[in-house]
């Protein structure tokens, strides 16, 4: 990607919407490590 030919504020939107995503994969991560502990138990 040529970062310095994109507006400033569509690079923002573009970090905000990656940043969305890595938050949602690892909050879904932790509720299914949370999910499944009771089922490895037995």
């Amino acid at each position: 990607m040529e970062v310095r030919s994109i507006p400033n504020d569509k690079l923002m939107w573009y970090v905000i919407i990656h940043l969305s995503f890595v938050i949602s994969a690892l909050l879904m991560a932790s509720l299914d490590k949370i999910a499944f502990s009771s089922h490895r138990a037995h």
